[in-house]
């Protein structure tokens, strides 16, 4: 309100140097004195920097407020993004998380800081102008409403049409975030592979296809919008009337001159209210957005006994009947019963689709069950914090993630006050620290999206961070699937010493991994079909011993290609 009340002053401060001015010209032609010229003019002058002053204090009153805004918001929202469960960040792309943190808000310094003084304006500036013009005369200031009847029926078409499209382009905007960073990412293989390998390509095709589809059919609205705004036309509307009116005897010369100084001016204005409603419409959005994502449900923390059921070990971790889908009423997990107990490892495998990596990553707590409960150490996980479970439940996935920052923060990620010895002995369980003694500041080099590590290298990282993290309880996402057959050594090595005293449940894709496991578990459709030892389940010959023919003859097939290129 006070903003507002503030721009409707500021505006009229700054249109009076303009009728002064106006003014100013009558006084000229009339033949005043010097006396009363000086007053006018120096009144005019001293109105027009009273004006930019009063317009530069709110402008800057206004972005501190912006920047207080915008600091609490974004600290609300990364609270709140640290409240979420790990499924919703997996379930949307980067660059729509990107969008939220960082355009989103942005979108809303309009609303803030313009949004109020720009509609004040565009309401008072141009009724201010007109008060005064029609005061003058009548029915010149009559002829200026035909280029803004005309402006206001092609914006209301144009505004009808764009709805539905100004969405679309909001998610056009999230995946192309998205893409771009793969693109940039990628450069090393869509070099070698060409250009037209990208999918980046193949995505900017078809958002330029939507903006084409978008916007071509509005661009004859848009050139007769622009034809409407310009100065010139209203120049050539002013000058004919005014002239066949001073040519009639009806109207006096110098009455033209307020016309000709802020009628032409009439167009900015107009574009000025467009500008501004096209920044309201995207804050809007913007707003819509983040109300959206601050209104997700977090991960709830139940307020059940903290002590452990009896006989459950610390390590040990029970799924009890568990149910859970992503939509309701779709079961991707369907009454799944299953202990993993201290020091052994147990496998899931199973087609695609089967539920392995879902059930996996419920026990990560990316998402809550439906029904039944997962226990660790006795404790439903569901009444322990996000810090609390992740320092009994770790994981390393099979794409490793690194974060902006040096060698060492990366593998101290779940300690961040590891001492550096610790660190190094850590790198060095996961086979990784040779390697890293090799980079340019060695554990001082900032790493990120483009290391210059290798996915082996990678990986042996993140183990690394396992190691130091050090919790009872693993889950591993199938992390040898690498070609080079000396970086899976490496990281199978590391593994090894991973695994070692702790409960692993592994998502197996490639069964000759597993043979080992102490409990190989058989899904198929989100349902146990089978368990037991890999020699157990081959005997019974049911769907895992046919799963393990199929495996072979694929890796009987691989060899022989290899061996069929040397």
């Amino acid at each position: 309100m006070l903003s507002g009340v503030l721009a409707a002053l500021v505006t009229l401060a700054q249109l009076a140097p303009f009728v002064l001015l106006v003014e100013l010209s009558r006084l000229l032609v009339s033949g005043a004195g010097a006396h009363r010229l000086f007053t006018v003019g120096f009144a005019a002058v001293g109105l027009l920097g009273t004006g930019a002053l009063l317009a530069a204090a709110l402008t800057l009153w206004l972005h501190v407020i912006d920047a207080r805004f915008a600091r609490a918001l974004r600290l609300r929202l990364l609270s709140k993004l640290s409240r979420l469960p790990l499924g919703w960040f997996t379930s949307r792309g980067s660059g729509s998380i990107k969008k939220l943190v960082t355009d989103d808000t942005l979108a809303l310094h309009y609303l803030v800081t313009h949004a109020v003084p720009d509609a004040v304006a565009a309401v008072v500036a141009p009724v201010g102008v007109l008060v005064y013009l029609f005061v003058v005369d009548w029915r010149v200031a009559l002829v200026l409403f035909g280029p803004v009847l005309v402006y206001l029926t092609i914006t209301s078409s144009l505004t009808i049409q764009s709805g539905p499209r100004i969405v679309q382009a909001q998610r056009w905007a999230e995946k192309m975030n998205g893409e771009a960073g793969s693109y940039l990412e990628g450069q090393p293989v869509i070099r070698v592979f060409g250009a037209a390998s990208s999918s980046f390509r193949r995505r900017l095709d078809e958002y330029i296809g939507f903006l084409v589809a978008w916007q071509r059919p509005l661009a004859g609205k848009k050139t007769l919008m622009d034809l409407a705004t310009r100065p010139a036309t209203f120049l050539w509307l002013i000058a004919a009337t005014g002239t066949l009116l001073v040519a009639t005897h009806r109207m006096d010369p110098v009455n033209l001159l307020p016309f000709m100084f802020l009628g032409t001016t009439f167009g900015a204005r107009l574009l000025g209210i467009a500008y501004g409603l096209g920044g309201l419409r995207t804050g809007l959005l913007a707003a819509r957005h983040l109300q959206v994502t601050l209104d997700e449900t977090e991960l709830a923390v139940r307020e059940h006994p903290r002590e452990p059921l009896d006989g459950e070990a610390p390590a040990t971790v029970v799924f009890d009947h568990v149910t859970f889908g992503y939509r309701p009423g779709v079961p991707v997990i369907q009454d799944v019963s299953l202990t993993l107990r201290p020091g052994t490892v147990t496998a899931l495998v199973g087609p695609s689709g089967s539920g392995k990596s879902t059930l996996a990553t419920l026990l990560a707590r990316f998402h809550d069950v439906e029904r039944g409960a997962i226990r660790v150490g006795g404790q439903d996980i569901r009444s322990l914090a996000a810090d609390e479970l992740y320092t009994r439940v770790g994981f390393v996935l099979q794409e490793a993630q690194l974060v902006h920052g040096t060698a060492a923060e990366n593998i101290a990620l779940a300690v961040p006050d590891a001492p550096a010895e610790q660190v190094q002995v850590a790198a060095r369980e996961a086979q990784i620290h040779d390697r890293v003694l090799r980079l340019p500041d060695g554990y001082d080099t900032v790493l990120g999206a483009n290391s210059g590590l290798s996915g082996g290298e990678r990986q042996r990282l993140t183990i690394a961070r396992a190691i130091l993290g050090d919790t009872p309880v693993l889950i591993l996402d199938e992390a040898t699937a690498f070609a080079d057959p000396e970086s899976e050594y490496l990281v199978q090595q590391a593994l090894n010493r991973l695994t070692r005293d702790r409960t692993v449940l592994v998502i197996a894709h490639r069964l000759h991994t597993i043979t080992r496991a102490d409990q190989i578990v058989v899904l198929d459709h989100g349902r146990i079909v089978e368990r037991g030892t890999h020699e157990e389940l081959l005997a019974a010959g049911g769907r895992y011993c046919r799963l393990w023919d199929t495996g072979q003859g694929s890796r009987v097939a691989v060899a022989a290609a290899q061996d069929g290129t040397r």
